[in-house]
Order: structure tokens, then C-alpha cells, then sequence
């Protein structure tokens, strides 16, 4: 009964897990939309600024054609267009123009098109400060639902993995013990998200909690540390070395900013590999005597970090 209670909470805790990926990528796209549409404001604002200096510089020199024409007979047609609110209201004064002067109609003309060119713009100027809003809105919405997605897998691995679970609570609540490795993974910091062939890396791990730790062995029913990292690789279709040496040797090595899940953690000099999952956490399986789990990846010092896919994109 305890072991059929122990299978529900690993499949409960990669589900979460698998929620919270989801969510914290839904967080990432929307992040990315909003950099995105609040760059384009920043470009939009400053056309807007060079548009209406031109046609303020177009309605002075107007003007000072409108003063020369100025008689007894009131506004000339070229001051209407010079007071024109908008676009269609310089369009009908600019049929008033009577034509005595070219570079008059062609001032007329450039009036109209700068005055329309500063109405289309701030029009999808306001177009665009909704969408910055809905998008923040939005983002704030998916953050906080990536980090309840995210606290719960962390309750269900207390919940699993006894003292290592609770050390995992501590490790995102405190900074890493000095020589570990400290992960970003607040809501300010997107987490990057798993290749294809890495997030089904990340599933197969899942799959494996709960089996027991045997030297040499790479599966089905037990693991050695590397033989996990490379049965999940190879799972996802992409050969590795078998030990957790070759691996550090040959894989390309990546800073922390670069960690995402699927890539794996090497310790100890390369004498033990670890498959990180994301939030800070790996799958594992230690040692003789233990079984594969789920713990906080700065529980010891980390020699560096290597990636099998390292020209596959992560996943939006």
C-alpha cells in the first residue's frame, strides 16, 4: 500500500511539475510579448515627436505665408488649412486654395499629409498602450499562476522525498550554502524552457522516481547516476557516453544563465550527473542504498553544467 501511495505522489509531482513548466512558459511568452510592444512604443513615441516637429515647422511657415496674403477679406484659404484640427477638415480647406502660388499648394499638400501621418500615429499610439496594458495585466495574471503551480510541486516533493523535499523549500526560501551553485527562479527572473527533445528528457526522469539506485545499471529497473542521464537522453532520441565523466568531457559546457531543463548537472569533479528539471531542482539517483528523486541541485557544490541538444531551441 505504501509503495502504490509513494507511485501516486510521483505521478502527482510530475503533473504538477509538467502544470508548472507549462505555466512558467506561458509567463515567458508573455514577458516576451510585452519587452516586444514596450520597444515599439518607444519607437512609435519618437516618430510621433519627429512628426508633429515637422508639421508644427510646416504650420509656422504657413502661417507666415497666410500673414503675407492676409487682406481685408478675412482668413485666406491657407490659414483654414493652417487651422485645420485634422486631416479631412485640410482637405476641404485646401480646395480653397487658389493655385496663384506653387510652392503654396505644395505646402498646402505637405500640411495634409503631415497632419494625417500625426492622427494615424496617435491613434495607434492609444491602440498601443491597450495592448501594453492588457499584456501586463496578463503577465501579472500567468506569473502568479506559474509560481502557485511551482509552490504546490515543491509541497508535493516535501510530501515525497520527506527531509530532502523540506530542504528543497528551504533552498528556494534561502541563499545557496557557500561553493553551491544559486539558480535565479523569482518571478522578476524567466526561467528559459526545455528543447522538445529536453522536455521529454524531463518526462522520462519523471517516470523513473521512485527506482532504486544500483551501480552499473541503466534501466529499466534501477539506475546509477549517468545511466539515468543517458537512458533519459536516449529515450529522446540523442546518444550520450555512458558515465558521468565522459559526459562532462564531452558535452558542451554552459554558464548557469544558460540552465535550462534537460541539461545536465555535473558534481564532485564529474564523479556524479544529475538532470535538472527546472525551479532550481534535478532528478538523481545519488547512491547505493537511495533511489531516483527529485532534490534541490545546490545541495552540493556544482562542478558545471552540459548540454546534449545544444543547437535545439528551446520551447516558446
Amino acid at each position: 500500500m505504501a509503495t502504490s501511495s509513494s507511485e501516486g505522489a510521483q505521478v502527482r509531482l510530475g503533473r504538477l511539475y509538467i502544470d508548472a513548466q507549462h505555466a512558467n512558459a506561458a509567463s515567458c511568452v508573455l514577458l516576451s510579448r510585452l519587452h516586444a510592444a514596450q520597444e515599439r512604443e518607444q519607437r512609435l513615441l519618437g516618430r510621433l515627436a519627429s512628426l508633429r516637429a515637422r508639421l508644427k515647422a510646416d504650420r509656422e511657415q504657413a502661417g507666415q505665408m497666410a500673414a503675407a496674403q492676409y487682406r481685408d477679406r478675412g482668413i485666406p484659404a491657407l490659414g483654414q488649412v493652417i487651422l485645420a484640427p485634422n486631416a479631412e477638415h485640410a482637405t476641404q480647406a485646401e480646395d480653397g486654395v487658389d493655385g496663384t502660388s506653387q510652392s503654396e499648394k505644395s505646402l498646402v499638400s505637405r500640411l495634409k499629409t503631415d497632419q494625417g501621418a500625426v492622427t494615424a500615429t496617435e491613434a495607434e499610439q492609444a491602440a498601443l498602450t491597450t495592448l501594453l496594458r492588457s499584456l501586463a495585466t496578463a503577465h501579472a495574471h500567468a506569473s502568479q499562476e506559474a509560481n502557485r503551480d511551482q509552490s504546490s510541486a515543491l509541497q508535493a516533493l516535501a510530501q515525497l522525498t520527506g527531509q530532502h523535499g523540506l530542504q528543497a523549500r528551504a533552498f528556494r526560501e534561502a541563499p545557496a550554502p557557500e561553493g553551491a551553485w544559486a539558480v535565479a527562479s523569482s518571478s522578476n527572473t524567466a526561467e528559459a524552457t526545455p528543447s522538445a527533445a529536453g522536455a521529454r528528457v524531463v518526462a522520462y526522469a519523471f517516470a523513473q522516481l521512485g527506482k532504486p539506485y544500483r551501480w552499473g545499471a541503466t534501466g529499466p529497473g534501477a539506475f546509477d547516476c549517468s545511466g539515468l542521464t543517458s537512458q533519459a537522453w536516449a529515450h529522446a532520441g540523442t546518444h550520450i557516453p555512458r558515465t558521468s565523466e565522459a559526459q562532462w568531457n564531452a558535452l558542451p559546457h554552459l554558464s548557469n544563465r544558460q540552465l535550462r531543463p534537460g541539461d545536465l548537472i555535473v558534481y564532485s569533479r564529474a564523479s556524479h550527473i544529475a538532470l535538472y528539471i527546472g525551479a532550481g531542482l534535478v532528478i538523481q539517483a545519488p547512491h547505493t542504498g537511495s533511489f531516483v528523486k527529485a532534490t534541490p541541485m545546490a545541495l552540493e557544490p556544482v562542478t558545471g553544467i552540459v548540454r546534449p541538444d545544444p543547437h535545439s531551441a528551446s520551447l516558446l
